[in-house]
């Protein structure tokens, strides 16, 4: 908001009580997709996906989406 706070649209639903780190993103219309999935993707705060151990599902794995 105006005052620099932060306001969750929806209730968070926390395990436990205590202090979080919250990751904010903001929509720069000068970015196309692209170049943005780009810098996503050499983004070292990520590299915890390549370990084997977080790939927990498969194609198998629920429903088909179709629309």
């Amino acid at each position: 908001d105006e005052r620099g706070q932060l306001h969750l649209d929806t209730p968070l639903e926390a395990k436990a009580s205590g202090r979080v780190r919250v990751l904010l993103l903001f929509d720069d219309e000068d970015i196309d997709e692209e170049a943005w999935r780009r810098a996503v993707s050499r983004n070292p705060a990520f590299d915890f996906l390549i370990d084997p151990a977080e790939d927990i599902y498969s194609n198998e794995d629920g429903k088909p989406f179709t629309r």
